[in-house]
């Protein structure tokens, strides 16, 4: 586990999570919806320490027909307030033309419930298969050859996560946070701290 996204935390309520996460070494990867005031979103993309998960359209997450053509003008304004936190647009997302639309735009695409469905309708003991070559599908990228051209050490050393020195490129501190939720609802209730 590298962090955590939570669905329906206010912003409020986050600003308290995010420190925990920062005490663990986690990450706290706020979302963000169509509906979002600009307000709340200055406040989420401040708390963001790694990525923005961006829902491209209202409603439950799983495949949709469409994706939301407001989509551009909604990572536009994520990006306004976000600085060089990278925005991954997640719900709705299960084909190849859906995955190149949004990879054209977003920094991240993520996708969640076609993968669980192809994970229930795979036979026993071919999920692993059935999730590849989706994902491949989903990619645009043949799988067998993929696989082919990768050989096990070059798939290994690109999984591990990237060693370094970590850079800061701001300091959110107590009072910018403070300042902002006070703003955004008047004053920050007593049982926030």
């Amino acid at each position: 586990v590298n962090g955590f996204i939570i669905v329906d935390l206010p912003p409020e309520e986050a600003v308290s999570f995010r420190q925990l996460c920062t005490r663990g070494g986690l990450s706290y990867v706020p979302l963000i919806a169509p509906a979002t005031s600009d307000a709340r979103m200055r406040v989420l993309c401040q708390l963001a320490d790694s990525f923005i998960h961006v829902v491209s359209r209202q409603g439950v997450t799983g495949a949709s027909g469409t994706l939301n053509a407001n989509l551009p003008e909604l990572l536009a304004r994520v990006k306004k307030y976000s600085g060089n936190k990278p925005a991954a647009v997640g719900f709705g997302v299960s084909t190849h033309d859906h995955f190149t639309q949004v990879g054209a735009i977003a920094d991240g695409v993520v996708v969640g419930s076609m993968i669980i469905t192809t994970i229930q309708k795979a036979a026993k003991g071919e999920e692993v298969k059935a999730v590849q070559e989706y994902c491949s599908y989903l990619c645009g990228r043949n799988f067998e050859q993929s696989a082919h051209e990768l050989n096990m050490g070059e798939a290994l050393e690109a999984a591990k996560e990237p060693v370094g020195t970590a850079t800061v490129d701001g300091v959110i501190t107590e009072a910018d946070i403070d300042a902002q939720l006070a703003a955004l609802h008047g004053t920050i209730p007593k049982r926030f701290g």
